[in-house]
């Protein structure tokens, strides 16, 4: 059974920055906390 469906590279190749944004002062849950350190952590190394 055969596809239409096919692969095809664009150039130039596409890219996008990650921006992350929330509330200073905020109350987090200890998920989102952890998750914020480790992201800080990262940034700085």
């Amino acid at each position: 059974m055969g596809t239409e469906l096919r692969f095809i590279p664009l150039d130039p190749p596409l890219s996008t920055s990650l921006n992350l944004i929330w509330k200073k002062n905020q109350v987090h849950s200890n998920a989102a906390s952890a998750f914020l350190r480790q992201l800080r952590k990262k940034i700085k190394s």
